[in-house]
């Protein structure tokens, strides 16, 4: 765990993440993340393991409700 500060970045805040925690984690300045409000703070997740998680599900109900959307298709 590291402790960082909250800057200004225009009219919102930002947080400095520490150079080998984005390594660490493959990121790099620009690239997009998630931030969701949790019971135990803020949690900062690449976008691209939401995204892999959404299509996971997307996946799970078309193969569930397969022959009903081919019918609703029709």
């Amino acid at each position: 765990m590291k402790t960082t500060k909250l800057g200004k970045q225009g009219n919102g805040t930002s947080v400095v993440i520490p150079v080998q925690m984005l390594r660490d984690m493959g990121l790099k300045r620009g690239d997009d993340v998630t931030v969701q409000e949790t019971e135990q703070g803020i949690l900062i997740s690449p976008a691209s393991q939401v995204l892999q998680g959404q299509m996971k599900i997307l996946d799970d109900v078309m193969n569930q409700y397969d022959r009903t959307l081919q019918d609703l298709a029709k």
